[in-house]
């Protein structure tokens, strides 16, 4: 039996792993999406990226008609702090006595069909 041929194929297959695992090693370092390099923020991102900023009197009906939800200490008022960051805007706005809670007065206004309600109307039954 001839085993002299057998001995070469098999160096050159050790050697050809030995090379590709040496050059693997070098690039050991994923190589970033899009072929370029993306920097580190430079401070920490808060808040939530997706949500939009431009919510409607909609959306503030929608957070009212879960009310008993987000009253964390069940005084039978929705404050400012108890509403998520991103109706604050819209919660100084029908905050009609500003003192930084809904009443159930205030709560019904916003409440209302949109046909029979406007900003005009709600802020001129605060006076």
């Amino acid at each position: 039996m001839k085993s002299r041929p057998f001995f070469p194929a098999v160096a050159a297959v050790v050697c050809a792993l030995v090379l590709s695992t040496g050059a693997a090693a070098q690039d050991a370092r994923p190589r970033p999406r899009g072929g370029f390099e993306r920097p580190l923020a430079e401070a920490p991102r808060f808040g939530n990226p997706g949500a939009s900023p431009k919510l409607t009197i909609v959306d503030l009906r929608a957070l009212l008609a879960h009310w008993e939800d987000f009253d964390a200490n069940k005084n039978g008022l929705l404050e400012k702090s108890e509403v998520p960051e991103l109706f604050w805007k819209l919660f100084d706005e029908v905050d009609l006595n500003h003192d930084g809670a809904l009443d159930e007065r205030e709560r019904a206004l916003v409440m209302q069909p949109a046909a029979t309600t406007t900003s005009t109307s709600i802020s001129s039954a605060a006076k």
